[in-house]
């Protein structure tokens, strides 16, 4: 009975932790890294990056070809930013179509090539899949250098980080819908 009570426990903690649609860990399980991370990236003196992802069209894709196929894109997202994953980063569905990725040891270099890579294995696997549509995100990226302050509210700056990088996101947002206007 211990093993089976064992068992259930850590399947309990994997489902607080996770996003069942995608698998990849929630906002909850995003936050649990953040410490960590934020003191891994003080030891090593180098940059903590919160980047996200938000899935353009969502609403549109599910309106035309179902919600089957919106799954279908939020899953590919998911399965892009693991893909692009090398071990520094947790991948995180923070709810709807957005997602978080929070990365150690990073620079803004490295977090464009990130993102470059997410959109590279969207794409491959949209094209390899034969889907009559594209899979498009925006994102932004904002990278923390942490600093030696131990009376600092790690949730403060864990919401300071999102809110720089959803910044960053919508200024993409904006920008596209411009030339989308444009092209009109």
């Amino acid at each position: 009975i211990q093993i089976v009570l064992e068992q259930s426990v850590t399947r309990l903690g994997y489902l607080y932790n996770r996003d069942m649609l995608t698998e990849l860990y929630n906002r909850r399980g995003l936050e649990e890294f953040f410490k960590e991370y934020f003191e891994e990236c003080i030891k090593n003196s180098t940059g903590l990056a919160v980047i996200v992802f938000d899935m353009v069209d969502l609403n549109t894709n599910n309106d035309r070809f179902g919600h089957n196929e919106g799954d279908y894109c939020l899953k590919t997202i998911a399965y892009a930013m693991l893909e692009a994953s090398n071990g520094d980063e947790v991948c995180a569905r923070s709810g709807g179509d957005e997602f978080v990725v929070l990365a150690k040891n990073y620079t803004a270099d490295k977090a464009d090539s990130f993102v470059m890579k997410v959109r590279e294995v969207i794409g491959r696997k949209v094209m390899l899949d034969d889907k009559e549509y594209k899979v498009c995100v925006s994102t932004g990226s904002y990278i923390e250098f942490p600093g030696v302050d131990p009376g600092e509210d790690l949730h403060r700056v864990f919401e300071k980080c999102l809110k720089e990088a959803d910044s960053t996101m919508y200024a993409e947002k904006r920008e596209h819908k411009v030339g989308r206007d444009r092209i009109s």
